[in-house]
């Protein structure tokens, strides 16, 4: 079987890391019984007429410009992954939901089937009547995580407790908020580490300025090594359909907190914390908890944390097989 990735413009650099996990995804044992290609919509028709694919896995951001485009491909099994829209994007982005769900169900129409990567995602979709459920195969998205299993648990927290933070500077990510709550803690009883930058880089150092307890790393170029420095992790998006962040935290195991949103709170049973997104008083108290777990309960969460992201990335590979199968 040969199945087509349909990516973005800007191709294999596009989506924080998801095109190097379809390269791993093709790599796996469950997956050598099909060959596949990544290409760039640009380059979607040349591919299709020479390569001639057996399927086709549509990653782009639906709107109504690709709809014509996503039309186009009838008549070759298709697929669908769900990367961008979840209950907070709408929340929080959209205007006009009538508009938006129309379009939606539109383009989820055209496509065999529509893969959410969280339950919660998925629990969207049906409660707003978006796509049928029979067309729905939810398949909580994945990574290899072997680099972050290696570190070791159990690790002392630091003095000053060294938190974390990553990700792009954008306000999805709510490091606004993270920076708000840091400040209402005492003096000294935190440190918060951020790594990324983006859009709201200026706006962010602004907000920590004068705060000794606040560092800015810039882009990370080696996650493990920042999670080993770390005590633990916040992640205070506004909306994450799914958030490999955070399963990346998991299989360090850190302990960490999270929003209630998309795919983060189901994540952290047992092994963290759920907050109100956008609360700072919620983020802060949270904090204060967390620093203040006694060495047994910190080690608890922290086996639960990794215990909870092993076998991630074979029941992914596993479920891409069988969904693959089905479209035979």
């Amino acid at each position: 079987m040969k199945a087509l990735h349909l990516l973005p413009p800007g191709g294999t650099s596009w989506g924080g890391g998801i095109p190097a996990t379809l390269t791993s995804l093709a790599e796996s044992p469950q997956l050598q019984w099909v060959t596949f290609r990544q290409v760039p919509l640009d380059q979607a028709a040349e591919t299709m007429r020479d390569w001639r694919p057996d399927a086709l896995i549509w990653h782009p951001a639906c709107s109504w410009r690709l709809l014509p485009q996503q039309w186009r491909l009838r008549g070759i099994p298709r697929v669908l992954v769900e990367h961008h829209y979840c209950r907070g994007f709408e929340l929080h982005q959209v205007p006009s939901r009538r508009r938006f769900r129309t379009m939606l169900r539109l383009a989820y129409a055209l496509f065999d089937r529509v893969v959410p990567v969280s339950h919660g995602q998925s629990d969207w979709m049906g409660a707003t009547g978006l796509v049928p459920a029979s067309k729905v195969r939810v398949i909580p998205f994945s990574r290899t995580l072997d680099d972050f299993l290696s570190l070791p648990l159990g690790r002392p927290p630091h003095t000053p407790f060294r938190l974390g933070a990553f990700g792009r500077f954008a306000r999805q990510k709510g490091f606004d908020t993270l920076i708000r709550a840091v400040r209402m803690l005492p003096a000294g009883s935190v440190q918060l580490l951020l790594g990324g930058d983006g859009e709201l880089d200026a706006e962010l150092r602004d907000l920590a300025a004068g705060h000794p307890g606040i560092r800015f790393l810039g882009p990370l170029s080696n996650v493990p090594a920042f999670l080993r420095d770390c005590d633990g992790i916040a992640i205070p998006s506004l909306w994450e359909p799914w958030g490999n962040a955070c399963l990346e935290v998991r299989a360090a195991g850190l302990p960490v907190i999270v929003s209630g949103v998309g795919g983060l709170s189901e994540q952290v049973e047992g092994c963290g914390f759920v907050v109100p997104p956008g609360s700072e008083t919620g983020l802060a108290d949270a904090i204060r908890r967390l620093i203040a777990l006694p060495g047994a309960e910190r080690l608890r969460l922290s086996e639960q944390a990794r215990d909870s992201s092993i076998g991630s990335w074979d029941r992914f590979c596993r479920s891409w097989s069988n969904l693959l199968r089905e479209l035979r």
